[in-house]
C-alpha cells in the first residue's frame, strides 16, 4: 500500500507542478545561507511562543485549543486547495490532468498529508495522544467541505437548466450584494426577537449564528473587479471604500438590533463584524498584489500566523495586523496601473 500511494503521488502532474514551483521558489529565495537562517529564525519564534502559551494551559483547555487550530487549519487549507484546483481546471495548461478525479483527490490528499502531520508534530509533541487527536481532527474537519462539494455537484448535475441558472444567480448575489437589504432586515428581526423572548445563552448563540451567516454570505471579494480597478488606476483606498461599505453597513445594522434588544449581544456581533471587515480588507489588498489562485492560500496563511501569535501574546496581534496592513497598502499602491 505505501508503494502504491507513493507511485500515485509521483505520477500526479498537479502535485509535480506545485512541488517544482515550491522547489524553485525555495532555491531562489534561500540561495544564501544568511537568508535561510533569517527565515528559520523568524519561523521558529512564533512556533516557540505558541508552544509556550499552549503548554502553560491546563490539559483540557490545551486539547480544545489544539483541536480548534486543527479544524481551522484544515478548512482553510482545503478551501485554498479547491481554488487552486479550479485554477488548474479552467485557467491552466494542466486542465486535462485536473479534469481527472483521481488526480484532484490525490493532490488534496498529498497536500493535507504534508501539512497536517508536521503541524501536529510541531505543536503537540511530545504528547503522542494529543498529536493523534490533532491529526484525526484535521481529517474529520474536511468532511463538511467534502459533503458540500458532493451536494453541489449532485444538484448541478441533476437540476434542470432553469434551476441551475437560479442557483448560479443566487450564488453570484453574494458578490453583487443583491438581496442584502431583506437579509439584513430579517437578521435584525431575528436578533431582536431572540433577545426579547429567549434565554440569554440561547439568544447569544442565535445572534452570533445569524450575524455570521449574513456577514459571510456577502463577504467574498470579486477578484476581477478589484484587479480591473487596479489596472484602471484606482487607488487601493478607493477599492477598500467600495468593498467595505456594504459589510460595514450590514454589521452596524445587526449591532443596532442587538443593542435594541437590551441584552449583551452587541459585543460579540461587533467583534464578528470587525473580523469580517478585516478579512475583506486583506482580501481586497491581496487581490491587487497576487494572482487569483494565490489570494485564498495567502489569506489562510496570514490568519494562521495571526492566530498563533494571538494565542501566545495577545498584545502583539494588533501590532502585527497594523504593520502587515501598512505593508500591504504600500505594495498595493505600487501595483496600480501595472499589467500582471
Amino acid at each position: 500500500m505505501p508503494g502504491i500511494v507513493r507511485r500515485a503521488m509521483l505520477n500526479n502532474r498537479l502535485l509535480q507542478h506545485d512541488l517544482l514551483i515550491l522547489a524553485a521558489t525555495f532555491k531562489g529565495l534561500f540561495s544564501k545561507f544568511q537568508d535561510l537562517a533569517a527565515v528559520a529564525l523568524v519561523a521558529a519564534l512564533p512556533i516557540l511562543l505558541s508552544r509556550g502559551a499552549l503548554w502553560s494551559l491546563n490539559p483540557d483547555k490545551r486539547l480544545l485549543v489544539w483541536l480548534g487550530v486543527a479544524s481551522l487549519a484544515a478548512l482553510s487549507l482545503d478551501i485554498a486547495l479547491l481554488n487552486r484546483l479550479r485554477y488548474f481546471r479552467f485557467d491552466s495548461p494542466l486542465s486535462a490532468a485536473a479534469s481527472l478525479r483521481r488526480a484532484r483527490v490525490g493532490y488534496r490528499f498529498a497536500m493535507h498529508l504534508g501539512a497536517g502531520i508536521p503541524t501536529a508534530c510541531v505543536l503537540c509533541l511530545p504528547d503522542a495522544s494529543a498529536t493523534l487527536a490533532f491529526v484525526l481532527t484535521w481529517w474529520i474537519s474536511l468532511l463538511p467541505v467534502q459533503l458540500v462539494t458532493w451536494a453541489v455537484t449532485a444538484l448541478t448535475n441533476r437540476a434542470s437548466p432553469r434551476r441551475f441558472e437560479a442557483f448560479i444567480r443566487a450564488w453570484r448575489s453574494r458578490i453583487g450584494g443583491r438581496g442584502a437589504l431583506p437579509a439584513t432586515v430579517a437578521g435584525m428581526i431575528v436578533i431582536f426577537l431572540v433577545g426579547q423572548y429567549a434565554r440569554p445563552e440561547l439568544a447569544l448563540i442565535v445572534a452570533i449564528a445569524v450575524s455570521f451567516c449574513v456577514l459571510f454570505w456577502y463577504s467574498p471579494v470579486d477578484y476581477e473587479v478589484v484587479n480591473f480597478e487596479r489596472i484602471c488606476g484606482h487607488s487601493p483606498s478607493r477599492s477598500l471604500r467600495a468593498g467595505l461599505q456594504k459589510p460595514a453597513a450590514i454589521g452596524a445594522a445587526l449591532c443596532l438590533a442587538a443593542i435594541a434588544s437590551g441584552t449583551p449581544m452587541s459585543g460579540p456581533v461587533l467583534g464578528l463584524t470587525a473580523g469580517v471587515l478585516g478579512f475583506r480588507f486583506l482580501g481586497i489588498l491581496l487581490s491587487r498584489i497576487l494572482a487569483r489562485h494565490q489570494v485564498q492560500f495567502s489569506l489562510a496563511v496570514a490568519l494562521l500566523v495571526l492566530l498563533s501569535v494571538a494565542m501566545s501574546a495577545l498584545w502583539a496581534a494588533p501590532l502585527i495586523v497594523l504593520v502587515f496592513s501598512a505593508w500591504l497598502l504600500m505594495k498595493a499602491r505600487r501595483t496600480t496601473w501595472v499589467l500582471q
